[in-house]
């Protein structure tokens, strides 16, 4: 009797998602033993900087590009790890705004906290545009390190994907326990 609940459950919540029960594939976060599940047909690749990041994005379209927005990045540093992103997000969680969120992901620790920018582009011919981006962050407090789960784009898009971007982040796990 249990079983029929949970499997109507489960049901339930995949017809409701974004995302399709048994269409993911594990995918390694740079410089870390982890990997997270995506689906199958979205695409990733490594974003280079001082600490490498997974970058995901939604499947190619038709025209067999990719769309730049949502976006989603997943960052790992150990806490010896000197970056400005990983020392600027613990002081902002250190000081506990009211509008960080904690929860838990798995057993551990994380902070979930929204942001957005303004970007004001001025043109050569004297023209200006903005746009504003905004963010969904989780930051997953480990063992060993942090664990940064990101999602970008226009607001429409983190109120689309922000189911998404949680359960992605939950499906980590380390490479030596698969």
């Amino acid at each position: 009797m249990n079983r029929k609940y949970l499997m109507l459950a489960l049901i339930t919540i995949a017809s409701c998602s974004n995302l399709k029960l048994g269409h993911f594939r594990q995918v390694s976060i740079p410089d870390s033993s982890y990997v997270v599940s995506i689906p199958k047909d979205w695409t990733d690749g490594i974003m280079y900087s001082e600490i490498n990041s997974l970058s995901v994005n939604l499947q190619r379209g038709s025209h067999g590009g990719v769309p730049g927005y949502p976006q989603f990045e997943f960052k790992y540093a150990n806490f010896e790890a000197d970056d400005i992103e990983f020392n600027n997000l613990k002081k902002v969680i250190d000081q506990k705004p009211k509008k960080m969120i904690q929860i838990k992901i798995k057993s551990y620790d994380a902070f979930r906290f929204d942001s957005s920018s303004e970007i004001i582009y001025d043109f050569v011919n004297g023209d200006a545009a903005s746009s504003t981006i905004s963010n969904r962050t989780i930051f997953v407090i480990l063992n060993k390190g942090y664990l940064k789960c990101d999602l970008s784009g226009n607001k429409e898009h983190i109120d689309k994907y922000k189911e998404n971007l949680l359960r992605i982040c939950s499906s980590f796990s380390s490479k030596e326990s698969l």
